[in-house]
């Protein structure tokens, strides 16, 4: 027994290690793009205006990520703790922003709520003649947070459904009224979630390039963007890229010193435990729950999906021919397919070396994954283009190459999801079915991967969505001739033809919506395999 829970373990460090490679493509090629240029790179990063760039962006990423929290948490406690109507609706419009590209509700916001956009000019019969300012610090976070809160949601929504009722109520009889017992109960069991959710939300935002760029908000990431699209200074870019790596570390670090490792599971063994009894709310109450939720809905998907209807409409009117190619939607709907399965499998096997082994080589690889989710993807891309074709020149211009550079880009989004609902498991149940001489593998297969598969197909829709959308890596990987919906609404921006940019934006969202669908209407909850922290209330 001993020596097959050895021999998984090492075939686990072993795939841990390869992904660590994987995910240092970008990081060589830009230590060896700096390296090898004859500029002063001390003096070229320790400058004034790099210093305003940094506060500017650590700014940003502290106000969306804070933001994003408070919504999605207010939004995950309305629709699982109280008895609101349609709350499977409200779960799949919830989760629907993650799928508009930023750059095309950037679009939309500055079209309609811009100085001089048409909100304006249909409230200037009304003595409305300016509206407030969209451009900057306040509207970039308005808007990213609106577009990230959902990587929050669904993981924290998803925790929160499986939170065994005996721990609250055990507070409750304690003599600790609803307030504390959320602060001193249920938050700290969200912890893992809010955790995971968090880095995402940071790390997205320290990422982004569409919004604050329509927004004319400077951070890292356009300067980045602009030094390679402008100039095409490639040494500069990449000096300021390994800045970027730089605070994603201290964010994965903070991270780590905020969050201690706590083991979130059933204290007994049989797991039996009772559902959470939803909050009778009166009349008013309702009202202002569901006016909430409506409320960031509204500016969250209506509004965007409403702007894209409106382009749509406004071309046809004018006569404006949209001739569509529909291949389109399967090179998007395949690639977004495959990335996701590649991701799910690489994040099981990690999951499974942090949670039951708490190998070190497995920890280093999660908190490494996430660097590739806080740079461009332009980076991302010309760093495996380098390594492709150095080392693996069959494999450049495949889809192949396209895949690993979106399992480097989104691997954390299932790491993130998968090992919290890992965490949540009791392993005096994994124990019980190893004594009864199951092997570890059969075990995993057939009682981990069932407990955990709401988590799985978390982060497997995640990475399908996000990879729909992705713009840069999929422009500079894909394979010559290979165009998707996301290079098509990006050739038809950039071309001023909003009408044609929004058909395929809005096949985007019809997309996305049965996925978001599906998580809503199965209950995305493991309601019978109930969850408590392994603590003393």
């Amino acid at each position: 027994m001993k020596i097959n829970i050895d021999i998984g373990q090492t075939f686990l460090s072993v795939f841990s290690f390869f992904i660590i490679l994987i995910i240092s493509i970008p990081l060589v090629y830009l230590v060896v793009r700096v390296l090898g240029s004859d500029g002063n790179l001390l003096e070229l990063i320790f400058r004034r205006r790099i210093y305003e760039i940094i506060i500017r962006t650590l700014t940003l990423v502290f106000s969306v990520t804070i933001l994003s929290l408070i919504i999605a948490l207010t939004l995950s406690w309305i629709i699982e703790r109280t008895d609101i109507p349609w709350k499977k609706f409200f779960t799949i419009l919830s989760v629907l922003p993650i799928v508009f590209p930023s750059y095309v509700a950037g679009m939309i916001f500055v079209d309609f709520l811009g100085p001089k956009g048409r909100v304006q000019g249909w409230l200037e019969p009304f003595g409305v003649t300016q509206l407030p300012e969209i451009y900057g610090f306040w509207g970039s976070t308005i808007l990213l947070s609106l577009l990230s809160y959902p990587y929050l949601f669904l993981i924290i929504r998803s925790s929160l459904s499986r939170i065994d009722a005996n721990l609250e109520e055990a507070s409750k009889i304690l003599g600790k009224n609803s307030l504390k017992t959320f602060f001193l109960v249920t938050f700290p069991l969200l912890r893992p979630a809010i955790s995971s959710g968090c880095i995402l939300v940071a790390l997205y935002t320290l990422s982004d390039f569409g919004a604050v760029s329509l927004l004319r908000y400077e951070t890292f990431t356009w300067a980045i963007m602009t030094q390679y699209e402008s100039s095409f200074n490639r040494v500069v870019a990449a000096s300021f890229s390994l800045v970027l790596i730089f605070f994603a570390l201290l964010i994965l670090i903070l991270d780590g010193v905020i969050v201690k490792p706590k083991n979130y599971y059933v204290s007994g063994i049989s797991g039996t435990s009772r559902k959470i009894k939803l909050i009778k709310l009166n009349l008013l109450n309702k009202i202002f729950s569901v006016f909430i939720i409506v409320l960031v809905i509204f500016f969250s998907v209506f509004f965007p999906f409403y702007g894209l209807t409106y382009w749509l409409i406004r071309g046809a009117i004018a006569g404006e021919i949209i001739n569509f190619n529909w291949i389109l939607v399967w090179n998007s709907i395949s690639v977004s397919f495959l990335a996701a399965i590649s991701c799910v499998f690489c994040s099981l096997l990690i999951s499974l070396l942090i949670v039951k082994y708490n190998n070190k080589i497995g920890i280093l690889t999660e908190k490494i994954s996430y660097l590739g989710f806080g740079l461009p993807g332009i980076a991302i891309a010309l760093g495996v283009i380098f390594v492709g074709l150095k080392l693996i020149s069959p494999l450049y211009q495949t889809i192949a190459l396209l895949i690993l550079g979106y399992i480097i880009l989104f691997l954390p989004v299932t790491i993130g999801a998968i090992k919290s609902s890992m965490l949540q498991i009791n392993p005096h149940i994994e124990e019980a079915s190893r004594s009864l001489g199951f092997r570890m593998w059969y075990t995993t297969l057939k009682i981990t991967i069932p407990i955990i598969i709401s988590g799985v197909l978390a982060g497997g829709i995640l990475v399908f969505m996000l990879t729909m959308k992705e713009l840069p890596a999929t422009m500079i990987l894909a394979p010559l001739g290979f165009e998707t919906l996301s290079t098509s609404i990006w050739s038809y921006s950039s071309e001023a033809f909003f009408a044609k940019s929004a058909f395929p934006s809005m096949l985007l969202v019809l997309i996305s919506g049965p996925f978001t669908a599906y998580l809503a209407f199965r209950g995305y909850t493991i309601s019978d395999k109930p969850v408590k922290e392994n603590l003393d209330v």
